[in-house]
This record gives structure tokens, C-alpha cells and sequence, in this order.
């Protein structure tokens, strides 16, 4: 299988496949580079790797399989159907092909539909921790949390011999923090101990750093913010939390850098909004007017941003259009 985490050992990755020539064994390489590159956050250039195998190898399982992750990813469960459907004819495993089924449920919140085709999955395989995690993912969608303890775990423990795995550790942290803020320190804790054990760091990270923000704790914030561009070097969130707090600081230059790689990623009313500030700061007024706009355009039900956006007219002696954003916010 294909276990790598860090960003850069796809360098790696691509070396070796260029190092095999054509054939199968390049065509595996670039699948799992595929994956790890999905993994990352990057799901277009995955995509592109996938669809570039698939052009060359129309039945290529693995990048089919990928290409029904980047769906799921997208929430596209339409797309989703469509990959599940050439990866039967391609000759899925079935395990894989219920897997997938039950995540497109999830997407669409079909959680009923799942809930059965999981518990039939859990009942013929009882030992598949993916089904088990999926079929804990529902339950918490459906605020089942008791039997997430209950039924759930017990059986993971079982399906792991009673040894630490990362995949049980996240259900946990999945459902302390489903329980609410008294819980949030134990849903860190038992994220944390996944990430020991080789959880997905990127998602774990983003988790965490939002568990983090939630209970103020900026220090710790900080340092997972740093671990998250350590595995995917454009992380939206990432360079937000690194950037706002370079804005606490008073250190613009690091904080313009961090949020222009942010918005870059995904532009939030939020980050737009951090970016308006520091270039209004930095005496840059017309690109900051024009950020605090798209803020604006993006969330007008925001006092922050209305209040950017009015500093910035003020700075800029658009008195009467700082007033209507005085009143907005």
C-alpha cells in the first residue's frame, strides 16, 4: 500500500516513476502519487494525475478508485455514482464497491441508506475498521453518539486485537467533539494519539487546529498550523492561523505572505478579511479596498468585515461609503 504523508517524499514519488519507464510498474507509483497528492488537499492535481492514467490505462482500478475519491472529496456524489459505476465494470473488489456506496450516501445525507448497507458490511466483515469508521461517522451525523460507545468501539477494539490504532483514536476524537466544548480536550488528546499511530495528518491537523482556535488556545494553534504546512505546504488553514497571528504580532510582512497563500487556497471572508487589514496597515488602501470587498461580497452578514471595509474608506476619504458600512456593520 501506499503510507506516505510528508510533501515532500512525492518528489520521491515522481523520481521513481519517471525512473520506471512505461509499463505497470510506473503506472502503480503514479497512482499512489495520485492518492498522496489527493491526500494532501491538492484534489486537482491529483485529479490530473489519476485522469492522466486513466487515458493510458482505461481500466486502471487504482486510478479509477482515486478518481471516485476526489468526487466524494468535491461532494459530488452525481460524479461519485459515475466513477462507482466504472470501477464495477473495472472489477472492484465488493468490499470496495460498499465502501464507496455507503460514503456517496453520506455525501448526499442519506445516512438511513447507509446506516443498512454498513451494519450488512459490519456483519459479513467484522473485522473492517473503514466500515466501522464510516458506519461511526453516520451515527454521529444522526447524534447516535451512545452507540458509537456502545456498539462501535467495542467492536473496533475487537477488530484490533485490543492493540492502539489510529483509526479507533479518531472515532474517539470524532465523538468527544461531537459531545461539545466540555469534551473538545479529549477530542484533542485522542486525535493527537492518531497522529502517533499514522492517522491522515492533514485532516487530523485541520481538526485540531480548529479544536484549537475553538478553546483559544493560539500557542497550540500556531504549532499544529506549522505540522500542517509541513505535509501540505499551501494549506488554506494553515497559513490563516500563521498569518492572523503574524497580524497579532504586528510582523506584516510574514503576515501578507501567510494570508495572500491562504486566499490563494480558499478564499474565506475571514482571510480576505486579515489580508484587508494588513495592506490597509502597510499603506497598500486601493488593493485593500478591493480585498475587504470580495470579504464583504463573500459573507455581508459579517460585522468584521464591514468594519474593515469601513476603516479602509476612511483611510481612503470615501466618507459617505464608510458610513453605509459603519451602518452594515
Amino acid at each position: 500500500g501506499c503510507l506516505v504523508q510528508h510533501a515532500g517524499a512525492r518528489g520521491g514519488l515522481r523520481r521513481a516513476a519517471a525512473l520506471a519507464g512505461e509499463g505497470g510498474k510506473r503506472n502503480s507509483i503514479l497512482a499512489c502519487l495520485g492518492g498522496v497528492t489527493v491526500s494532501a488537499g491538492e484534489t486537482g492535481q491529483g485529479e490530473e494525475i489519476f485522469r492522466d492514467l486513466l487515458r493510458k490505462e482505461p481500466q486502471n482500478l487504482s486510478a479509477l478508485l482515486g478518481m471516485l475519491t476526489v468526487a466524494l472529496r468535491r461532494g459530488d456524489a452525481v460524479g461519485a455514482k459515475q466513477w462507482l459505476y466504472q470501477a464495477r465494470l473495472a472489477g472492484a473488489p465488493q468490499q470496495s464497491l460498499v465502501l464507496g456506496a455507503a460514503q456517496i450516501e453520506i455525501v448526499g445525507r442519506d445516512y438511513a441508506a447507509a446506516r443498512v448497507r454498513l451494519l450488512n458490511l459490519t456483519d459479513k466483515e467484522p473485522k473492517n475498521l473503514d466500515a466501522w469508521v464510516l458506519l461511526s461517522v453516520v451515527m454521529i451525523a444522526q447524534q447516535q453518539l451512545d452507540d458509537v460507545e456502545r456498539l462501535v468501539l467495542p467492536k473496533m477494539e475487537a477488530a484490533a486485537n485490543k492493540q492502539p490504532n489510529a483509526k479507533i483514536y479518531q472515532v474517539r476524537g470524532d465523538l468527544a467533539r461531537a459531545r461539545g466544548p466540555a469534551a473538545y480536550q479529549e477530542a484533542r488528546d485522542m486525535y493527537r494519539r492518531a497522529l502517533k499511530l499514522g492517522a491522515g495528518w492533514r485532516d487530523v491537523l485541520e481538526i485540531l487546529i480548529d479544536l484549537d482556535l475553538r478553546m483559544n488556545d493560539l500557542e497550540a494553534a500556531g504549532l499544529d498550523a506549522s505540522d500542517l504546512l509541513r505535509v501540505d505546504p499551501g494549506n488554506a488553514d494553515g497559513h490563516f492561523v500563521l498569518g492572523s497571528r503574524a497580524v497579532v504580532r504586528g510582523e506584516l510582512d510574514a503576515a501578507e505572505s501567510h494570508l495572500r497563500a491562504s486566499v490563494a487556497r480558499d478564499a474565506t471572508p475571514q482571510a480576505l478579511n486579515n489580508l484587508a487589514e494588513v495592506l490597509l496597515r502597510k499603506g497598500a488602501v486601493a488593493e485593500a479596498e478591493d480585498t475587504a470587498r470580495m470579504a464583504v461580497a463573500k459573507d455581508d452578514k459579517s460585522a468584521a468585515v464591514w468594519d474593515t471595509l469601513a476603516s479602509v474608506l476612511l483611510k481612503r476619504a470615501k466618507v459617505s461609503d464608510a458610513a453605509e458600512a459603519i451602518g452594515h456593520a
